[in-house]
């Protein structure tokens, strides 16, 4: 049995809900922010930090990616300082029986440390590095830019009319060596096949 796949099963019913819920049950990300007194940024990034976590929930790495049963699954946000709330919270996290380790930066540091890779923002630039430097690795990669699938992205999360919404490109996803689960995939606005990649 692949050691990984596991992954997201642990949890299946409670990660698939909470997938259906923030993208199907998201009407207007601003309603909620305005009613405590938080920042509309703040309270998209809560949302967008607990759909990168079950995405995770539903995603199966190579074996050879974990020493061990109970190696953590490194996600790499890449981003400026008001994202450290929203992500930091996953610490507290676990992916069947793996606990979630969050870094938090304006630049990647160590691409071999990472399992996950969130890119905020839309620096076309900082995106092809960042592409370039996990080229071939089974890193799961989520972004908020418009071309982030077309130009190696797996994952691209986007706002359309007040609902998050998200995009996949599974042909990316493959050639890294990863597996989404098709939970993911019907639950996605669009699944794209191709890409020439970074």
């Amino acid at each position: 049995m692949n050691s990984t796949s596991y992954l997201g099963r642990s949890r299946l019913k409670r990660g698939f809900g909470a997938v259906l819920l923030f993208v199907a049950g998201m009407v207007c990300l601003g309603m909620a922010s305005a009613s405590r007194g938080a920042s509309p940024a703040a309270d998209e990034y809560a949302i967008k930090a607990a759909l990168v976590l079950n995405f995770a929930r539903f995603a199966t790495w190579p074996e050879h990616v974990f020493a061990r049963p109970q190696s953590p699954v490194n996600f790499c946000i890449l981003g400026d300082d008001f994202l450290t709330e929203s992500f930091a919270a996953l610490e507290a996290k676990t992916i069947g029986q793996r606990p979630v380790k969050v870094s938090i930066a304006n630049r990647l540091k160590d691409p071999d440390a990472c399992h996950l890779i969130f890119i905020s923002g839309a620096d076309r630039q900082g995106l092809s590095r960042v592409l370039a430097a996990i080229a071939d690795r089974p890193v799961l990669t989520i972004g908020e830019m418009t071309t982030f699938t077309a130009l190696g992205g797996m994952i691209n999360l986007m706002t359309i009319d007040g609902r998050l919404k998200f995009s996949v490109n599974s042909a990316n996803t493959r050639r890294a060596g990863l597996m989404l689960s098709s939970r993911v995939l019907k639950l996605a606005d669009t699944v794209e096949d191709g890409g020439a990649g970074p």
